[in-house]
């Protein structure tokens, strides 16, 4: 695991939630568990790649540091796209927090060595103390382990489901090109981030 300078990982931190989390989520109470979440675990995800091979995503989300930031951020567009075009009003929030979320499992997959798939369950488990008292906790929890259906023996509830595991799985593709500011090391260098 490539880890960058402490310096320009909490540059990074700042960025994503002013820019990001404060930005996506219309309540704050979505956008205070989101930043806590991200704070808790900012280290140890922002370093780690968005695969472990290489070959199940898209260039930009290989790189060490923040390949999983750059696949999470692809997934979560295309997620509000879905959201967008589908109209959906109140479950937003809960959608987005779990495009979020979906991979942080794979920090643990890294530690423990444990069997890829079950990143999804091991991402809840990450977060349940964040989202024990949201009122759709069983929704977020069920929406993140199902997006990996395609690769493990979960079942797809509602269309909730297939919004982040289709949102994950067009992400990987690297013929799809998403218009965002990915995240690299050069970005947040002192001398470049501070002309934001």
């Amino acid at each position: 695991m490539v880890l960058s300078s402490p310096e320009i990982l909490d540059r990074a931190f700042k960025y994503f939630v002013d820019n990001h989390i404060n930005k996506d989520f219309k309540s704050q109470q979505f956008k205070d568990i989101a930043t806590n979440i991200f704070d808790k675990y900012w280290y140890n995800i922002s370093s780690l790649p968005a695969s472990s091979t290489g070959k199940f995503h898209h260039p930009i989300e290989n790189l060490k540091p923040f390949g999983l930031i750059n696949h999470t951020l692809r997934v979560k567009y295309i997620v509000m796209r879905l959201i967008m075009e589908e109209g959906i009003v109140d479950l937003s929030d809960e959608i987005i927090l779990a495009a979020y979320c979906h991979d942080f499992g794979k920090y643990m997959v890294w530690i423990k060595a444990c069997s890829y798939p079950l990143h999804g369950q091991e991402s809840v488990n990450m977060i349940e103390e964040y989202i024990s008292e949201l009122r759709q906790v069983k929704l977020i929890s069920r929406m993140i382990t199902n997006h990996m259906h395609h690769w493990c023996d979960c079942k797809m509830e509602d269309e909730y489901d297939r919004i982040v595991a289709y949102a994950d799985f067009i992400a990987t593709d690297p013929s799809v090109d998403i218009k965002i500011d990915y995240f690299t090391e050069d970005m947040f260098k002192e001398d470049i981030f501070k002309r934001w």
